[in-house]
């Protein structure tokens, strides 16, 4: 019989861990990449999916878990009832290693400062050869690739989250980190297949540019656009300097909680998770605040937070070197990934709300007036 079994893992700060499991018969499942948060040290609540098994299997899987073997297995994603009668005792086990989790998504700052790099390496330059390292890395077949090899560099800019090399020729390269997408300049160029690897570009005077990506999802890549075609980015908002934002800022009636407005690409483009926490935190707004709830006032300091957070991640991501190589980027934000640290204003321990795939921090004495904001998903599991 094949059967699916849901691990529930709850961990203290001391470290003790509770396992909660019960089997869901045969159904269809997906794979997905396993979410569990060790930041700060303490393991949330978090639901652990595990693969498909036989019986047999199913009983080994177990027995591990209760000799504190394997704290955290792959995970499946499905549809299915519990079985309530099913494993409804919780079984103690140590806490295991802390697996590297890669922090700070590459926003707006990152990536502006890296094209500025970029620009300075390779204007007036051409694109000699490139390896396409990754199956899926490259998003286009036409345009072939040839197509920019041998035009000079023009210049090298982005747009939204989304850096481009320009040709002479009106051609262009854009790319995008996604998540964990980093980028290494080589002098000179290697041969190498680093662990991730998406393409390896190399140009005339030495320098190569390899894109590489951390983790198991792979959703960065690039793209090779005619002259006019915008690609991916033509469904971009405005920038978040831009006076067109601005604008609609201070007079939209969007009912969207202002947190998910400042992700939205195609509301205003460059913004991520990580800044929308600090943008939020300075300008105590609730991230959970619809935009047409704002007052003038509360709209205003909303604009002037956004262009101060950025200006000053700008400042200080132009202290970076070379490429934008390291597994995480958040050393400079105020809270985003600060859950459980003093607020640095007012010394409350910041709070969040956790997603699927991200979460949401916040003070609740700057922000949300001594309220915590729901947490579903993490109320659920902690029944």
């Amino acid at each position: 019989m094949v059967v699916v079994v849901v691990v529930v893992i709850v961990a203290d700060g001391a470290g003790a861990v509770t396992v909660r499991g019960f089997e869901l018969g045969r159904l269809e499942v997906t794979r997905k990449t396993v979410l569990c948060d060790h930041r700060h040290g303490v393991v949330g609540a978090r639901r652990v999916l595990e693969r498909l098994a036989t019986d047999e299997m199913t009983t080994c899987l177990l027995h591990t878990f209760e000799h504190g073997d394997v704290p955290v297995l792959s995970s499946t994603h499905f549809r299915a009832r519990r079985d309530p009668t099913a494993m409804s005792h919780p079984t103690q086990m140590r806490a295991g290693p802390t697996p590297p989790t890669v922090l700070g998504v590459p926003e707006l700052p990152q990536m502006q400062a890296l094209a500025e790099r970029l620009h300075e390496q390779l204007a007036g330059h051409a694109l000699r050869s490139f390896s396409a390292l990754g199956f899926t890395g490259l998003k286009t077949a036409v345009p072939p690739v040839e197509s920019v090899i041998g035009p000079l560099i023009a210049s090298v800019g982005r747009r939204g989250k989304y850096c481009v090399i320009h040709f002479d020729n009106d051609h262009r390269i854009a790319f995008h980190l996604s998540q964990a997408g980093r980028l290494d300049i080589e002098a000179p160029p290697k041969s190498t297949k680093p662990k991730g690897s998406v393409v390896r570009w190399v140009f005339d005077h030495d320098i190569a540019v390899l894109l590489r990506e951390h983790g198991t999802e792979r959703k960065a890549g690039w793209w090779v656009l005619d002259p006019g075609d915008d690609g991916p980015m033509e469904k971009l908002g405005p920038e978040p300097q831009s006076e067109e934002f601005a604008q609609w800022l201070r007079t939209s009636d969007d009912g969207r909680r202002v947190h998910t407005i400042l992700r939205d690409q195609r509301t205003v483009a460059g913004v991520g998770r990580g800044y929308s926490d600090d943008v939020l935190h300075r300008a105590r707004l609730s991230p959970y605040s619809s935009l047409k709830s704002l007052s003038v006032d509360e709209r205003d300091r909303l604009l002037d937070s956004l262009q101060f957070v950025l200006r000053d991640g700008l400042e200080r991501e132009r202290k970076r070197k070379g490429g934008l190589s390291e597994p995480k980027l958040g050393e400079h934000f105020t809270v985003h990934g600060k859950h459980g640290v003093p607020c640095p204003e007012c010394g409350t321990d910041l709070a969040r709300v956790s997603y699927e795939s991200h979460e949401v921090v916040y003070c609740p004495n700057c922000q949300t007036k001594g309220k915590l904001l729901a947490d579903r998903r993490m109320s659920r599991l902690l029944k």
